[in-house]
């Protein structure tokens, strides 16, 4: 949990530094080290570090060289790469700061930089000269990094919580953000609740002046040419060579280590690659599974039971593992939470994980999240590849091992779904898209809403294609913004925990490799995770669960509980629904009519009360005092 700080006055009056002290103290956590300090002037600056590599601990996140200063967020994962890029003597490079590093890269390549940088990464680099502002992001948005203009004020921090902790500034709630919020809570968001605060997109160089906002994308996973693997035992080879480098360099700390585990691939792949690598060094891997412990409360369900797998590989990889125990009242706890200074992803599950984690002095949590959007692409819109490119034979194939066999029906069925519809003109083919929007309600929105800003609400209603072309789909699925979301709100949480995540398959050296293959080395002849299987055919003795049924039972009783809980609260007095930018009245109807059970259509029914509820205590804090 590092996090940055910065506030430039481009009508060149100095920094008020008692303001600026005041937004420091939200920059980190207690406990966490004290925040450093460096006023300019008109500009200032401020950082605290929390070492994670070994090679950062006690180096210092800031760079001068030149009228330029470099405030950075940022873990490299190949130090040695970027030392030899800039050509550094070996007595220099260990002198060096990772800051100066990236400091002396900006001079060399400017915009172009990052391309040299390997690592999780959010830069601030302002240039005393033409007086403009340089923020950099990584490809994927791993380090938050937010922005905004106040009149001639300009902050930006790694954390909204900083940015609005300036008691000279205001801010109000975008109604734009709480009408897509509604229209559907799981998909992600263009900007952030907060009006004027926007956060730097992933793979992008946003330079900000007194009159200037200019952005330049420096990753764009369309421009990867695709390429010749060598073969398919070559292309096995080195993807097995990629995800281990990107496992190593990510528990390459001093630090406890710990990783999510699930009976998926994506999980399984980075936790038994973690607990090999720390058996080097003589150490054990913690991990983390959501599901409930095995109990009577919440029996063994058979062979398909996750629990099962996770057990197996605890004891051959010696690994200690930590289980879910979400409630309703947790839930219930989480939906009244601070979401415009948190974000708005909502697996609640998580914060056990990182009060655990706290508890054991963990500073890393690997997880596989950005795994299936390339490693282990489930290939959507591959039979419609093939039929469109005459690939018969191979689509053939295909089609009847998703068919589960030749039987007619069953065929016919697969062949229309996801073979010739997606390859239909497209606004026929979002007819029958597998992604069409879900809240029918769309959770209570209010009729004022969702006319001043309808644009928005068509927006964010619009059904997301499947397409005839698994590479795009990919490239679409990286581009949604659903990596950078959750990324921006588990480090919020983890802030408070004082841990650092790391995502090994999202490293861009394993993303520009999987990217530049052709889709039959990626996807076969339509077999499950086919690259990834075969290439770590020996990690997955024991089998692979991509169900979770105990964690979904589990999802089920909570939501189920807290349901009752609003129940409760509505008809006990103690929740007042106003009625502000959702329906107060069908609202309130919902919740009254607690099911006993939880079967899809009650699940779908409380994700729009979920939905609805987060808004409503949003609207509870940021209501004018007088209403």
């Amino acid at each position: 949990m590092s996090a940055i700080l910065g506030r430039v006055e481009f009508d060149g009056a100095p920094v008020d530094e008692r303001s600026f002290r005041a937004a420091m103290t939200a920059l980190a956590p207690k406990g966490a080290p004290a925040p450093g300090l460096n006023l300019l002037g008109n500009v200032a600056l401020a950082w605290v570090h929390l070492p994670v590599s070994r090679r950062e601990a006690g180096r210092s996140q800031r760079a001068s060289a030149g009228g330029q200063h470099l405030l950075s967020d940022a873990i490299l994962d190949d130090r040695q790469g970027l030392e030899a890029a800039l050509g550094l003597a070996p007595a220099q490079a260990h002198a060096a700061s990772d800051a100066e590093l990236m400091l002396a890269a900006w001079h060399r390549w400017g915009r172009d930089s990052p391309k040299r940088i390997v690592g999780d990464f959010a830069l601030a680099v302002w240039d005393g000269g033409p007086r403009r502002l340089h923020l950099v992001q990584d490809h994927v948005g791993t380090r938050p990094l937010y922005w905004a203009r106040k009149g001639r004020s300009l902050v930006f921090s790694s954390s909204i919580r900083a940015l609005v902790a300036f008691p000279d500034l205001s801010w109000s709630i975008d109604e734009e953000i709480v009408a897509r919020f509604l229209c559907d809570p799981g998909r992600p968001l263009p900007r952030c609740f907060w009006a004027d605060i926007h956060f730097t997109g992933p793979g992008t160089t946003l330079t900000l002046g007194a009159e200037e906002t200019a952005e330049y994308r420096w990753w764009r996973p369309r421009d990867i040419e695709e390429r010749d693997p060598g073969g398919q035992a070559a292309c096995e080879e080195q993807l097995r060579a990629l995800v281990t480098e990107a496992v190593r360099c990510r528990v390459d700390t001093d630090f406890p280590v710990a990783s999510h585990l699930s009976g998926g691939l994506d999980s399984t792949l980075v936790t038994r690659l973690a607990a090999q690598e720390l058996a080097k060094d003589g150490r054990s891997l913690r991990t983390y599974s959501w599901a409930p412990p095995v109990s009577a409360h919440d029996p063994d369900m058979g062979e398909g039971d996750e629990r099962r797998l996770i057990d197996r590989m605890a004891r051959a990889d010696g690994l200690d593992c930590h289980f879910g125990s979400v409630r309703g009242d947790d839930l219930r706890r989480f939906i009244s939470g601070p979401m415009e200074l948190d974000g708005p992803s909502n697996l609640m599950e998580e914060l056990e994980t990182l009060q655990d984690a706290r508890s054991r002095e963990v500073r890393v949590i690997l997880s596989g999240w950005g795994g299936d959007e390339a490693l282990s692409a489930g290939g959507l819109g591959y039979l419609a590849h093939l039929l469109r490119t005459g690939q018969l034979p191979r689509a053939w194939r295909v089609l009847v091992r998703h068919a589960r066999g030749r039987h007619p029906a069953r065929v016919m069925k697969v062949l229309w779904r996801s073979g010739i519809a997606p390859n239909l003109p497209e606004p026929l083919a979002r007819f029958w898209s597998p992604f069409a929007l879900i809240h029918a309600e769309r959770c209570f929105i209010s009729p004022g809403l969702r006319r001043r800003h309808a644009g928005a609400v068509r927006e964010a209603s619009a059904s997301f294609p499947m397409g005839h072309d698994p590479k795009d789909f990919m490239i679409r699925h990286l581009e949604y913004g659903h990596l950078g979301e959750r990324m921006r709100t588990w480090d919020a949480w983890a802030a408070r925990s004082q841990v650092v995540y790391r995502y090994p398959l999202t490293d861009r050296r394993l993303l520009e490799f999987i990217l530049g293959l052709p889709a039959t080395s990626l996807f076969g002849d339509g077999q499950f995770r086919f690259l990834a299987t075969r290439a770590f055919r020996d990690l997955f003795t024991f089998g692979l669960s991509p169900d979770d049924p105990a964690n979904q039972r589990n999802r089920a009783r909570f939501k189920r509980e807290c349901w009752e809980i609003l129940k409760h609260e509505l008809e006990s007095g103690d929740l007042h629904l106003a009625e502000s930018w959702f329906r107060a009245p069908d609202l309130g109807r919902a919740i009254r009519e607690s099911p006993s059970g939880m079967d899809d259509a009650n699940l779908l029914k409380f994700a729009e009360i979920y939905g609805a509820m987060r808004i409503h205590h949003l609207h509870e804090r940021h209501k004018p005092p007088n209403r």
